[in-house]
């Protein structure tokens, strides 16, 4: 808000905009049943592949953690208890 309305303005405008509600969802173009079915069908798609992407990575960076940990414990002698 650039300026200050008051409270008075501020209701008279949340009415107005309630009573443009009917208007503006008739002028909606609503997704048909296939195109709903097929829009969800590629969001839980996108969901596994990316679910298999964190689990490489997480796998991936958990077993290099392990081997930096290793190396610099053989060259250190300091050992750290297994998890």
């Amino acid at each position: 808000w650039s300026r200050n309305i008051g409270l008075l303005g501020c209701v008279l405008s949340f009415a107005s905009f309630l009573r443009d509600q009917p208007a503006q969802l008739s002028a909606v173009s609503w997704p048909g049943p296939r195109q709903v079915a097929s829009s969800s069908l590629l969001v839980i798609a996108f969901a596994a592949v990316f679910v298999v992407f964190l689990t490489t990575v997480d796998l991936a960076s958990m077993r290099l953690l392990k081997w930096a940990v290793a190396v610099r414990s053989a060259k250190t002698g300091i050992f750290f208890p297994a998890a």
